[in-house]
């Protein structure tokens, strides 16, 4: 009854709106048949329509103005629509022209219209002299109306269009960054009831106006006529562009008064470089403040036709600055929708302050922070159709949740806050994505939001990814961070699904673009619910995080794999896979179960709720189901992951059923029995006698009915069974049997007998007094058939004084969650059924593995250019073996913008697990412990991240890895303008065992020294170096007396005295590491010089002992300072004076006189008792010859010259005078006058 009177209501209210609209509604369009079409403009068109375009204009000529919505008359146009049918829309006149370029273009008028039966159903549409077209969002899709020719116009789809050879490209990575600045990661959306007003100087260069005017067929027409034609093809444009802009984020943009002044018709004069975006960005920006005035005009753009393709360039944020005109979007054919919305749309996005959102890398254009979409992406702001692997071949008309967030930040506290407001009224819907959920890997699962709007508006829902790491495209199920879900148009259901039901219905988990985890991992969704208001769209944003746990599913239904066929009222029994998800972190001890009737996943029909999640079920097919396309959904209770099964099934209608409250009894054995009733049900006017039987009763057992008999719809029948006292514990069953003529039904009723006798559980894993077991060890025991539940309970206590830990299951195991490593406990179970409950079982007892705990700094701070885009790396070199079982991490980075930053860690294997990307946005400063078990990332004042939080990834993927080797700290600064430092990180890492494992190098210790500068001085030096960051003390244990050192990399003893010293490094953490070095210092030796002088060569040859730098000098000048021991100087003829000193004046000094000459030479002369005779040769026998002035020969002798090739005598006796002295010998004579004084 209440159904008819909802549909008698409904019929009223539609033929109400009928009567309201029928003496104003208009039909101006007339399919026309495909086939007598002499040319199709476009091939993929969905249909073809004549246009009355004189009737059109006619009844366009008094609709009502958006302004004076709701005071003027309505107007009413039919439209046609996708699937051949016509649609009543209202009219509504909205002008992209200022009302003054209006009233000089009165021809060029741009207009939206909302269907009466759906205001979801929109048209944005503008009409001139050339035409109509029109953009229709009907049913969550976009549909173009365009001119073909003549007054016949197409309709096709958004993906009929293939336009695409385009890059985009910002004007720099800064201006990104302001962008950014203002985009923090918040939930932020249009949510003030302001329409926002931009004034848009749009110019073109001289190519894109001739394109649109030979397109009009104006290439001889007048000035005006050209202009008007090329300002009907910005006109177009922007009632498209402006469609999208003010449902997305409330803004709408008009063109100002003088906007056909910036319309240029000649190449040479225009002042464009037609075909380089990058030269126009900044012309742009002169010509439209010369020509409209900067304060005239809020936000500036210029179209292009740059030849073999097509480009953009936008400067991010730039409305309302002094460089408010800095856009532009080129493309060699630059009509229809894949101008208007992948190009001109995407670059005025950036300039509202959006960056892109693919998260490919092409063209080095990705933006890390917004990089949220998979492969190319498919949003406004993503590269679809030209950033392969590919997403769509077009961008959908909406804006990702994250560029929104961008975009209004943007003008409402950013850079761009001019525009001219005007309240809408309009409220902004109340949103909430729910709680945040930890689900198997390997299993679909459904997001579901809440939503309501004061102004009774039809909102739409849309759920999107927003992680924002890089990762591999076409996403893969591995995946431990990145985005693996594409966006999808918002919807009006409240759902999504992952993957999309048709996949899940194909029994794919893994379609090209929305890939199922299959490891530990976390989600992070939005959820954006619009309005779609027609005065300016407001949106309301929630966020949720889903955990993906690694040690659970894939969760599966394993039974009706097949194609089968089931009756109303019959019993099904489904199986499925539980894969752990009963346990902790996932805690799904319930499952509800639904049928999903012909694919409808919104509305699933209920069959049970929350049943053991146990793997197996038994439920009544309920009536009124009949379908060929029924599967079987089992969800977690108060969860949202779910499984489906394989195939489809069919249920088939009866003519009777039995409809029971319960099939499945639980019954203690000291009852004799028990009764129950079922309905008798009857279809399609059924009266036929049906009786009652069973079969298959345990023995001892016995079932009766009352009545045995039914006929009419909605008898009750008392079914008492007998004996239950004769049987055993354990489960039973038995079947009622419903005939009728042929037909039998049967009912499977299941019986568990249960005993209130309820025997202690048999506690099996861990065995009693088990030791070094993992902290999440699972604990079983021996299944009991009289058991419901188990109550366990874990305790550090023998005599469970205190209760560390206590939970309940279905199962015989359990997975504990609060103990801690190298703790001793005690376990026990208690089996608790319906009819009583044991006595705890006797403890066990387990120990759970010792760690060992090691912290390792690296305090070397590494700076963050401020200019640049960087990478910098800081290396932790670990010198311990063993296998991680837990790892924590410690950051301090001085940074003025944290969302910049991409942090890393790095195991010596090579294994990454990222800390931290794109979080925070303009905080400062990192000081945190980044800890598996720590709270999800809270951003706070100064520093922004601090206190201890989870990462982005899972540190617990270095568990079991060798830990010895080094550890590589990464910090990504992806965008200019900030910078910092790497303070310090920190890494506590703890291993199975007692102890770690020492494994320093053989040369791990550098170790050196310097001798005594000069005897007595005690300056001499022992320095230690050490690889490994550690807490070392160095001793000295003979030599001297020195306090220790302690150090982490080097340290030195110093003023110490020549002698033998031994050094010994120990290890603070390590007191039996011992590592000793005998070093000898010096006292330094006095300066020894050997000279040889070759006469001949006129060299000296000098070896020189007891210096490190030797100073030579020779006749008073310093010739050499050298380090080398062996030298050889050149020699002068004559006397030659050398003088030899260290760099240390207590060495001394040596000095030597050379003599060199032709031949030979007597020195010294005048002497006065001892003459030497340099001959040049060495060793040789000469004789002497003395002579007195007078002739007199007074001495003869020999002598024999040595290595220097001189010979001395001792003349003392000689008296005073003037003699001559003759020298004769092998190749020697000579005479020489000599003067004894």
């Amino acid at each position: 009854m209440i159904k008819k009177v909802k549909i008698l209501v409904l019929f009223f209210a539609t033929f109400t709106i009928s009567q309201g609209v029928s003496s104003q509604e208009i039909d101006v369009w007339k399919l026309r048949d495909k086939d007598h079409i002499s040319e199709k403009s476009i091939n993929s068109a969905r249909n073809y329509y004549d246009l009355d375009i004189i009737a059109l204009k006619e009844k366009l000529s008094d609709v009502p103005k958006r302004i004076k919505k709701g005071k003027a008359k309505k107007s009413f146009i039919y439209f046609p629509m996708p699937d051949g049918s016509k649609e009543l829309y209202e009219v509504f006149e909205h002008s992209v022209l200022s009302e003054k370029l209006s009233s000089k273009y009165p021809e060029i008028k741009s207009y939206y219209a909302t269907s009466v039966n759906n205001s979801l159903n929109t048209i944005r549409f503008s009409v001139d002299n050339f035409g109509f077209h029109g953009m229709v969002f009907h049913k969550g899709s976009a549909f173009y109306i365009n001119p073909a020719g003549d007054d016949l116009y197409y309709l096709a789809a958004k993906n009929d269009f293939q336009e695409k050879d385009f890059t985009c490209t910002v004007d720099d990575n800064k201006l990104i960054e302001e962008s950014l600045k203002e985009a923090e990661v918040q939930q932020r959306a249009p949510n003030d009831g302001q329409l926002r007003t931009f004034r848009l100087a749009l110019a073109c260069t001289a190519e894109y106006a001739a394109f649109h005017i030979s397109a009009a067929g104006l290439s001889a027409g007048t000035t005006a006529q050209q202009k008007a034609a090329v300002l009907s093809a910005m006109n177009t444009t922007m009632t498209r562009v402006n469609g999208i802009f003010e449902k997305e984020i409330s803004v709408t943009m008009e063109l100002v008064d003088n906007n056909d002044d910036l319309i240029f018709l000649d190449t040479a004069t225009d002042g464009y470089t037609n075909s380089d975006a990058s030269e126009m960005i900044d012309e742009n920006q002169e010509i439209i403040d010369d020509i409209i005035g900067l304060s005239n005009y809020d936000i500036g753009h210029v179209f292009s036709r740059p030849s073999g393709g097509g480009s953009g360039l936008a400067q991010v944020g730039c409305p309302c600055t002094t460089g408010k005109a800095r856009g532009v979007t080129g493309l060699e054919n630059p009509v229809g929708d894949a101008f208007d919305v992948d190009f001109v749309c995407h670059e005025m996005g950036h300039q509202y302050g959006a960056t892109h959102t693919f998260n490919n890398s092409c063209s080095n254009n990705r933006t890390n922070i917004t990089a949220v979409e998979p492969g190319s992406g498919s949003t406004i702001m993503s590269y679809a159709g030209i950033c392969s692997p590919l997403v769509a071949e077009n961008a959908s008309p909406y804006f990702h949740t994250v560029s929104i967030t961008q975009m209004w930040l943007n003008i409402t506290e950013g850079n761009s806050t001019c525009a001219a407001p005007t309240t809408t009224g309009n409220s902004v819907p109340v949103v909430s994505a729910g709680n945040d959920y930890t689900i198997p890997k390997g299993t679909p699962f459904v997001l579901k939001g809440e939503a309501s709007d004061s102004d009774g508006d039809n909102i739409t829902y849309c759920w999107e990814q927003i992680d924002n790491q890089v990762g591999e495209m076409p996403p893969v199920s591995t995946a431990e961070s990145g985005p693996v879900f594409r966006s999808r148009l918002p919807v009006t259901s409240p759902y999504r699904y992952f993957p999309q039901t048709q996949d899940i219905l194909d029994n794919n988990l893994s379609p090209t673009w929305e890939v199922i985890p299959t490891v530990g991992r976390e989600l992070n969704f939005s959820l954006l619910v619009r309005d779609n208001n027609t005065t300016g769209g407001q949106s309301g944003r929630d966020d949720m995080k889903i955990i993906v746990d690694d040690n659970s599913g894939p969760f599966m239904i394993t039974s009706q794999t097949t194609s089968s066929t089931f009756s109303e009222g019959e019993i099904m029994t489904i199986t499925w896979d539980v894969a752990n998800t009963t346990l902790a972190p996932v805690n799904a001890e319930f499952v509800d179960i639904y049928f999903i009737v012909n694919g409808d996943f919104d509305n699933p029909v209920s069959i049970e709720q929350s049943v053991p999640n146990d793997g197996s079920q038994s439920i009544v097919v309920p009536t009124g189901l009949t379908s060929s396309a029924v599967r079987v959904m089992i969800k977690g209770s108060d969860n949202i992951f779910f499984a489906i099964n394989e195939a489809d099934f069919t249920i088939q209608q009866s003519e009777f059923v039995l409809d029971f409250d319960a099939v499945d009894f639980n019954i203690c054995n000291t009852e004799t029995g028990f009764s129950f009733q079922f309905t008798y049900n009857t279809f399609g006017g059924f009266n036929e006698v049906t009786s009652f039987t069973s079969s298959g009763e345990p023995s001892g057992l016995s079932v009766s009915f009352n009545p045995t008999t039914a006929v009419n719809n909605n008898d009750v029948v008392e079914v008492t069974v007998s004996g239950t006292d004769n049987l055993a514990m354990g489960s039973y069953s038995f079947a009622i049997q419903a005939t009728s003529g042929s037909t039998t039904l049967n009912y499977p009723i299941g019986l568990n007998i249960f005993s209130p006798v309820v025997e202690d559980p048999v506690l099996l894993l861990p065995l009693d007094n088990s030791v070094d077991l993992p902290k999440k060890e699972v604990l079983s025991w021996q299944e009991d058939t009289n058991a419901l539940q188990y109550e366990i309970q874990i305790s550090e206590s023998v005599n469970f004084s205190t209760i560390t830990e206590q939970g309940a299951t279905i199962a015989n195991a359990y997975a504990p969650q609060n103990l801690e490593y190298g703790s001793q406990y005690f376990w026990r179970v208690k089996t608790i059924n319906d009819c009583g409950e044991s006595s705890y079982s006797t403890p066990f007892s387990f120990t759970t593995i010792n760690v060992s705990c090691v912290n390792f700094v690296n305090d070397k701070s590494i700076s963050i250019d401020n200019v640049n885009a960087n990478t910098i790396t800081s290396v932790m070199q670990v010198p311990y073996e063993g296998k991680a079982e837990n790892i924590t991490v410690e950051l301090d980075i001085s940074h003025t913008w944290v969302e910049d930053l991409t942090v890393n860690l790095t195991s010596p294997t090579g294994k990454t697990v990222t800390l931290l990307s794109g979080q925070c946005g303009d905080g400062q400063n990192i000081k945190a412990v980044f800890d598996d078990e720590a709270s999800f990332l809270t951003c706070l004042d100064n520093p922004v991240i601090s206190g201890n939080i989870k990462p982005v990834g899972t540190l617990s993927s270095f568990k079991d890895e060798e830990i010895n080797g080094g550890w590589t700290l990464t910090v990504i600064d992806g965008v200019t303008g900030d910078g910092g430092a790497l303070n310090s990180f920190s890494i506590n890492i703890c291993i199975q065992g007692d102890e770690p494992i020492l494994n320093l190098p053989a040369n791990n210790f550098t170790v050196s020294s310097l001798s005594e500068s000069c005897v007595g001085n005690n300056d001499g030096e022992i320095k230690i170096e050490t690889f490994y960051n550690l807490n070392f003390t160095a001793s000295l244990l003979t030599g001297g007396s020195s306090a220790p050192k302690q150090f982490s990399t080097e340290t030195q003893f110093t003023n110490l005295s020549a002698g033998e010293y031994q050094v010994c490094v120990t290890l603070d953490e390590e007191p039996d590491f011992e590592q000793c070095f005998t070093l000898n210092l010096k006292q330094p030796e006095s300066l020894s010089v050997f000279s040889k002088v070759d006469t001949q060569n006129k060299v000296v040859n000098l070896n020189m002992e007891g210096g490190t730098t030797y100073n030579i000098e020779l006749n008073g000048e310093i010739i050499t300072q050298t380090s080398q021991s062996n030298i050889v100087v050149s020699l002068k003829e004559g006397v030659n004076l050398m003088k030899i000193t260290t760099n240390k004046e207590c060495q001394g000094l040596y000095e030597e006189e050379f003599f060199i000459f032709n031949n030979s030479v007597a020195y010294p002369n005048p002497f006065d008792s001892k003459i030497t005779f340099n001959t040049r040769y060495d060793n040789k026998l000469i004789t002497l010859i003395i002579y007195t002035i007078s002739g007199e020969k007074i001495y003869q002798g020999s002598l024999t010259t040595d290595q220097a090739g001189e010979a001395s005598i001792d003349l003392n006796n000689l008296p005073e005078g003037i003699y001559f002295a003759t020298i004769k010998g092998e190749g020697i004579k000579a005479t020489h006058k000599i003067i004894k004084q």
